[in-house]
């Protein structure tokens, strides 16, 4: 049961990623193209040390095409995902990660010829309904709309999804480090793109120039926990199947809520959220909704 541990442990640094991610968005970094573009630097550079240890290898030309793709898929996850935190507490984004399992189970079905059992479906309706009302404003009044946030994470679990699908089958055809190097360097090269777009170019010469020590040690210890976290979950890939993967993520919302609890009690200039008994019953509630959906999406 090696794969569990890496399995749990990918949810556990991904929930202090998520909480670093809104820290340095809210208080530091003002704009979602620039943190994307950090991200796709630091990346390219753990792509280059990691030639440097184990060798640089082509590909062949369906790897490379997957795996630079993948790339590109994941500054698009980036962008949509730091929005959604700039729009909402971390503890109510991160549960709406659990449509990656959804999507996960029909790229199986349309790709891998996996048959959807109605199990299934009872599961992928259970995990909307909690991620739409625990997104959603006005919970506790009969005017209801979702937040902005549940769309933003709608593509970003998508993309998600969509990526463990792809390492895993670039990782059929190639070591596990070659993936992981390319994978990264395809970050890197998506990121630089970015470049082309001028509010996220001003973004970033803005935000690096007034950047001090102690943020670019946050940015640089979270770009790790963050590589440790999929670094983590690819090994879990290489052992067991995607979907079974991708299911166990669901116990990351309730690492997120537990981080938050403690630092808004303790660190409150760090993350701070509404933790009266009511809201945090209510996002327990909705979470629990969700880890249902999450089981009989599993069975």
């Amino acid at each position: 049961m090696e794969w569990l541990l890496f399995a749990i442990l990918g949810p556990a640094l991904f929930g202090i990623n998520n909480l670093i991610d809104k820290y340095i968005l809210d208080k530091h970094i003002r704009g979602v193209g620039a943190f994307t573009i950090i991200y796709g630097i630091v990346s390219f550079v753990v792509s280059v040390l990691l030639f440097v240890l184990i060798g640089f290898k082509f590909l062949d030309s369906k790897s490379t095409f997957l795996i630079l793709s993948a790339g590109a898929i994941q500054i698009v996850t980036f962008l949509t995902y730091f929005k959604s935190l700039t729009l909402d507490e971390a503890s109510r984004v991160t549960p709406l990660f659990q449509f990656i399992p959804v999507f996960a189970l029909i790229f199986a079905a349309l790709f891998l010829g996996e048959v959807l059992k109605p199990i299934h479906l009872l599961g992928f309706l259970l995990i909307f309904v909690g991620g739409f009302l625990l997104s959603g404003k006005n919970l506790d009044k009969k005017v209801f709309s979702p937040r902005p946030a549940f769309w933003y994470m709608f593509v970003a679990s998508l993309g998600s999804a969509s990526l463990g699908v792809i390492f895993k089958f670039v990782y059929g055809l190639n070591t596990f480090w070659q993936t992981i190097a390319w994978e990264n360097l395809g970050i890197g090269i998506s990121s630089l793109f970015l470049f082309l777009i001028p509010t996220y170019k001003k973004q970033f010469v803005e935000s690096v120039k007034g950047l001090k020590k102690m943020v670019y040690a946050a940015v640089l210890i979270n770009e790790l926990v963050f590589f440790l976290g999929r670094l983590s979950l690819r090994y879990a890939f290489t052992m067991t199947s995607v979907a079974l993967v991708t299911v166990l993520m669901g116990v990351q919302p309730i690492f997120v809520l537990i981080y938050t609890i403690l630092l808004t009690l303790i660190a409150p200039q760090i993350i701070k959220e509404n933790i009266n008994s009511k809201v945090v019953m209510q996002k327990l509630l909705l979470m629990l909704i969700i880890l249902a959906g999450v089981y009989f999406v599993s069975k």
